[in-house]
């Protein structure tokens, strides 16, 4: 899907917030993640586009992730591993930061990816993330907090707020724009950084030498964590 025709697809089903809740509430969404969308739906200022499935959702995330310039904040909660179930989406992860194509120079000034340690399966995703990104503006934090959706935040201007089916799959998402919304939600995400969090990895610090002892950290984090 070119970024043309993604555009395209989502002004055709924009709407008010207000026309699109009966579509949530139909949605399998965790309680304790209605207080953030009883939020958004009294904001009046924003456009909204409810993305059903799992495959639109991941083409609507990668478009995003692969034309963001600036910050983008995104987390990865849920317990299950997508580092090879979503390839093209994770390419595009690896690429906003250090782009081959381009003597790996990043699309954003900063990525911040939030990762909850609650599988062992999960441990593979950061450390694939820190071998294809060592060197790059992404910071990842490693926390023990958990939440009832994933979010991803773009450039100040785009926001997905994400859902889960019973098996733990990401299946539909909340995109928004326009208002001030974003910015309050990035808010949101700044304050997540600071819960429960047991590490830190700064990629931009990791080169060739020091990079088998930041590998010890997610053991380590993943070790003490999942033993617990």
């Amino acid at each position: 899907m070119d970024e043309q025709s993604y555009e395209a697809g989502l002004d055709k089903i924009d709407r008010r917030l207000t026309d699109i809740q009966e579509e949530l509430k139909a949605s399998t969404i965790p309680a304790d993640s209605w207080a953030v969308i009883s939020d958004i739906l009294r904001n009046e200022s924003v456009v909204a586009s409810y993305i059903h499935g799992a495959d639109e959702t991941f083409a609507a995330l990668t478009a995003t992730t692969s034309k963001a310039s600036r910050i983008l904040r995104v987390t990865r909660l849920a317990p299950r591993s997508i580092a090879t179930t979503n390839v093209s989406y994770m390419n595009a992860v690896y690429r906003s930061v250090k782009d081959p194509d381009i003597n790996n120079k990043p699309h954003v000034r900063e990525y911040l990816r939030l990762v909850a340690v609650n599988n062992h399966d999960k441990k593979k995703d950061v450390v694939e993330t820190i071998l294809r990104c060592y060197g790059a503006p992404m910071d990842i934090y490693l926390t023990l907090a958990e939440y009832g959706f994933e979010m991803l935040l773009a450039d100040s201007s785009e926001a997905y707020i994400m859902f889960s089916d019973e098996k733990e799959q990401i299946s539909s998402a909340l995109y928004l724009r326009g208002g001030d919304l974003v910015i309050e939600l990035e808010k949101v995400f700044d304050s997540m950084l600071h819960r429960q969090i047991i590490d830190v990895i700064n990629c931009s610090e990791i080169n060739e030498s020091n990079l088998s002892s930041f590998l010890r950290r997610i053991d380590v984090a993943w070790g003490d964590a999942i033993s617990s």
